[in-house]
């Protein structure tokens, strides 16, 4: 079986050209580096339209050329989404016989509007790193039927949909991301805004996601309805150990966490993380994107390398 995961671009119809969204595909490389353990696949491709700044018909091509018995897309906010719709079209149009795939923020908070989407054939509601690999499988026959919950399709004209997926719940047994699969310096060695705050302070350097879920009920934020209330964390082992990974083998000098509560962690696995840091030695700028400075202590402000 061979499995193309893409990133659509954007562009296609953002009415703000200036739109810049120059992340890594954390999800799509997480999915393959699960699908890659797991050995279901022979072939795995991710393509990120938006970074190589590619047409539909560049995609097109690339899909004409790859060949995919799946295609998996992913979109990150509603108002973006007719960007996926695209890829499930142009999909189909090569062959209509690939199986095509939605995930993301869009997928699950509006499943249904996404299922509307006759060349799209699942919809993934929730996380899916249990559930992605399980469709797989039984695409290949190796499971009698589709995952209970977590997706929606169609069967006999009708929808069928018994709820979303359950939360990843041991977040260390996700492996590191398959950054091997795209071209990691064309994330690592620039940035969108070079003087915001927000910032990497050197380059090149990676973004982390190290955590799920947050406990608070901010009006504005999607987080606890996409993520849940419970807080979900890598172990402070766990991150260090991708930390010193990825800095071996792409040379980083900084790093991002894009957690939403990071300094809210357990006061224990906060404590490793940033004494871990100093004790490795691994040299890291770093900066974390999202932090709510309540949770900033004297104590934790000791604890920094």
């Amino acid at each position: 079986m061979k499995l193309m995961l893409i990133s659509p671009n954007w562009k296609w119809c953002e009415e703000d050209k200036n739109v810049d969204y120059p992340f890594p595909p954390y999800n799509l490389c997480l999915l393959a580096a699960i699908v890659r353990d797991q050995k279901i696949c022979e072939d795995i491709k991710v393509l990120d339209a938006f970074v190589g700044d590619m047409s539909l018909s560049d995609v097109k091509s690339a899909i004409e050329e790859f060949k995919p018995d799946v295609v998996g897309t992913t979109v990150l906010m509603d108002q973006l989404c007719d960007a996926g719709h695209m890829i499930t079209k142009i999909t189909k149009e090569v062959n209509s016989e690939t199986i095509t795939i939605m995930g993301g923020v869009y997928a699950t908070m509006n499943p249904k509007r996404a299922a509307e989407d006759l060349n799209l054939d699942y919809v993934v509601v929730g996380e899916g790193e249990y559930i992605f690999p399980h469709m797989l499988k039984y695409f290949k026959g190796e499971e009698k039927e589709l995952p209970l919950k977590g997706i929606m399709y169609r069967k006999d004209g009708n929808i069928v949909f018994n709820g979303r997926s359950d939360f990843v719940t041991d977040m260390d047994s996700l492996p590191i991301p398959a950054w091997d699969l795209i071209d990691f310096p064309a994330y690592s060695d620039h940035v969108a805004r070079q003087f915001s705050p927000d910032s990497p302070r050197d380059l090149p350097y990676v973004r982390l996601y190290t955590s799920r879920g947050c406990p608070f009920t901010c009006s504005f934020c999607q987080v606890p309805k996409i993520a849940g209330h419970t807080v979900r964390r890598q172990s402070a082992k766990r991150v260090l150990d991708e930390l010193e990974f990825i800095t071996k083998t792409f040379g980083i000098k900084s790093f991002m966490n894009s957690d939403d509560n990071f300094l809210a962690t357990s006061k224990d696995n906060l404590k490793e993380f940033l004494l871990g840091l100093r004790d490795r030695k691994l040299g890291l700028t770093w900066i974390f994107e999202d932090v709510g400075v309540m949770h900033l202590t004297k104590e934790k402000i000791d604890w920094l390398p």
